[in-house]
């Protein structure tokens, strides 16, 4: 019988080993692959890191480093095996299917990345900004108008940090913009009249060697051949701002740029002061 408790004993004491080696060994591989030289030593992440080098987050007055786990992990248990289970999936994509090894892939992913990890900050309420800011240690008085101003109405409407802190650390993808009214306003180019007399550009016309017209600047037609025509552009240049062109006298809205030729070009009246003392000629 005793020989029975003894085996047992060796046993229990045998599971008890492997299972501290085992959960210390995971610590340790937690630790290891949560440090910031290892989330850099992928190829793809070559881009994130170089941005992260440009933040206050790496750099800073006060020398306060926030490190990829500081940012990327939240520290509540569960919350911290969801996330690293779910970084496998990025080596898998780094080794086995390359989905962003090259920049044009990282920026063809970056909007749908940022929104995926956004939404993660919402879910925990930015549980990761909140372990190092808190709005109850906040000295408003040291924050600009503006600051202190969204920081109450976050604290009185429950936002989020990321709510207003998006690329803060990384860069933030490019907004897609509703192109449809400009769209529609190209369509209208090609219904103008062949025998119009003034036309309206709708995107910056090239003058080669001249320089450049402005879009929605008036051109009077002088002749047509097609769709080809020649046009005058009436204009004002003011005296020491010569390569511009503005709609009118005392009114700096730029309607061209010219280059040197483009100036020696022009067919111009003489120079006349306005009451301010600036000089302009047709």
């Amino acid at each position: 019988m005793s020989i029975k408790k003894r085996y047992i004993a060796l046993l229990v004491a045998a599971g008890v080993g492997v299972g501290w080696l085992t959960l210390g060994g995971s610590a340790a591989v937690m630790h290891y692959t949560s440090d910031t030289e290892f989330c850099v030593s992928c190829h793809s992440m070559e881009i994130p890191y170089k941005e992260y080098q440009g933040s206050v987050h790496f750099s800073n007055a006060k020398g306060i480093r926030a490190e990829c786990s500081d940012c990327h992990i939240p520290q509540e248990p569960m919350d911290y095996l969801i996330t690293k289970i779910r970084a496998s999936k990025d080596i898998y994509h780094e080794f086995v299917t390359g989905k962003i090894d090259t920049p044009e892939k990282y920026e063809a992913h970056r909007k749908d990345m940022a929104e995926t990890v956004w939404a993660q900050f919402r879910e925990n309420d930015s549980a990761t900004c909140r372990s190092c800011h808190d709005f109850d240690a906040m000295e408003e008085f040291e924050q600009s108008r503006d600051a202190a101003k969204m920081h109450e109405y976050a604290k009185a409407n429950d936002q989020t940090c990321i709510d207003c802190h998006k690329g803060v650390a990384h860069f933030a993808p490019e907004a897609e913009l509703d192109s449809k009214a400009f769209e529609t306003l190209m369509s209208f180019t090609t219904k103008t009249a062949a025998n119009a007399k003034v036309v309206y550009p709708v995107t910056t016309i090239n003058m080669g060697e001249m320089g450049t017209i402005n879009p929605t600047t008036k051109l009077e037609v002088m002749s047509a051949e097609g769709d080809n025509r020649t046009v005058k552009l009436n204009a004002f240049q003011m005296k020491g701002a010569e390569q511009v062109l503005y709609m009118g006298e005392g009114q700096r809205a730029i309607v061209a740029t010219l280059t040197e030729q483009g100036q020696q070009a022009l067919e111009a009246g003489e120079f006349e002061a306005d009451v301010y003392g600036n000089e302009w000629r047709a």
